[in-house]
């Protein structure tokens, strides 16, 4: 019971889990579409929560989807693929779980696989490569690798920056 008690204190001081209802989270902040935002904002939003996985005009990684020319999306939509990551996920960008024999599991997307052993990236950018002797379990799910609940890691500045299109233009 205190272990729980502790967990739910560590959680409201955080803010809490994402809430379940990506429609009610979209709606919630759909006026922020309508805002101006500032360049720097953008762009360091973009370094601090999407550099990781995402490339954009030669910076970042190559994880997720290149973000560039995405400006020329409608506002709404860039929202919506932010807050709702696995609403429509290409099949390369789904998530991949793999039971190992010795009980560890690791999650990730297959960044490629051969006769013998599967490569996966998992949410922090590290690869694994594991041999396919070694895998009791591989489990693909309709899931992104994009978490969801980048609502409660972002200010509203930086998501107005961001949806404005305004690091999209870091060149």
């Amino acid at each position: 019971m205190a272990i729980r008690r502790r967990a739910q204190e560590m959680l409201k001081r955080q803010g809490g889990l994402p809430n379940p209802d990506r429609e009610k989270v979209i709606a919630e902040l759909l006026h922020e579409v309508e805002k101006k935002g500032e360049l720097a904002a953008g762009k360091e939003m973009f370094k601090k929560h999407c550099a990781k996985c995402h490339m954009h005009s030669g910076e970042g990684q190559r994880i997720g989807p290149d973000l560039t020319g995405m400006a020329v999306h409608p506002k709404h939509e860039l929202l919506i693929h932010i807050l709702d990551p696995s609403r429509s996920v290409e099949g390369n960008f789904r998530v991949y779980t793999v039971v190992l024999e010795d009980g560890r599991v690791l999650t990730g997307m297959l960044a490629g696989e051969s006769r013998t052993a599967i490569e996966i990236i998992d949410a922090e950018s590290k690869r694994h490569s594991i041999a396919r002797e070694d895998i009791d379990q591989l489990v693909g799910s309709k899931k992104s690798l994009m978490p969801e609940g980048f609502e409660k890691q972002m200010k509203p500045e930086e998501l107005r920056a961001f949806l404005q299109g305004e690091p999209y233009d870091m060149q």
